[in-house]
């Protein structure tokens, strides 16, 4: 969490132009959202927190603009025309989400895997260029991210019959895993040849925050192995799964150099 969750989140909140005091108060209630036993009734009353937040960030912009996100979308235009005040609250509370949580999800399986590959390891240090690749087949391997539609008109697909008004989850993960388009998709592979995989969705639904993803997980790879060449798991101290919306490894302890 120190270092997984204060890396990515403190960035992204730079960049929204979030109070960094506030980070604490702004995980909580990311995590209050996602926790899997909540109540409808109570998710609905932290969305509407998290909303309010955003909300409360616009009016500051708009009285003293600065140069951060939240300013700039308020002068954004759409069809010439700017945006209006449930769109702005709809986008923030959406990069809220995904800003304070997926990319430190992300990371807890990257590293609980790395943590245990000291080959893997000696490569990154040994060949420091392979780090965008690593982070490609780590965002293969355990991307994360579950998107629920509502389905728009009667259709029947591959022998399944989805009705109007019927919801789905489109487990963006299992394209990762599909043998199909990637060969012995367990594996763990930075050379794999022409990997694909679905981390970010596709088409129009194509994660926004892909590239600072990416680089988010870049950076810190290249800085970790380059600072700490060796480490492992604390032994008896296994990770937790956190389930929920978006999927998380809670409290992953590491100690260095490996023994």
């Amino acid at each position: 969490e120190e270092i997984g969750a204060s890396f990515p989140v403190s960035v992204f909140m730079e960049l929204m132009g979030f109070d960094l005091d506030r980070f604490e108060e702004f995980r909580s209630v990311t995590h209050e959202f996602f926790r899997p036993d909540i109540a409808p009734a109570d998710r609905v009353a932290v969305q509407n927190q998290i909303i309010g937040i955003v909300d409360e960030y616009f009016e500051m912009r708009r009285k003293a603009p600065r140069d951060d996100l939240i300013s700039k979308l308020l002068n954004e235009r759409v069809n010439d025309r700017k945006l209006t005040d449930d769109e702005l609250c709809s986008i923030g509370f959406l990069l809220f989400l995904a800003g304070l949580d997926t990319v430190a999800n992300t990371l807890t399986f990257t590293f609980n895997f790395l943590s245990k590959a000291p080959s893997v390891q000696a490569k990154l240090v040994a060949e420091p260029e392979l780090a965008p690749s690593f982070v490609e087949e780590a965002l293969r391997r355990f991307s994360i991210v579950q998107q629920p539609r509502i389905v728009k008109k009667d259709i029947e697909f591959e022998g399944a019959r989805f009705r109007v008004d019927d919801m789905v989850v489109c487990c963006l993960p299992l394209a990762g895993m599909d043998e199909r388009r990637n060969p012995h998709p367990e594996e763990f592979d930075i050379s794999r040849k022409d990997r694909a995989h679905l981390a970010f969705s596709i088409g129009p639904h194509t994660c926004v925050g892909n590239y600072l993803a990416r680089v988010e997980m870049r950076v810190l790879t290249e800085e970790w192995t380059r600072r700490i060449p060796s480490f492992e798991r604390v032994p008896g101290k296994e990770p937790q799964w956190r389930t929920g919306g978006v999927c998380a490894l809670s409290d992953l302890h590491i100690r260095w150099p490996a023994q």
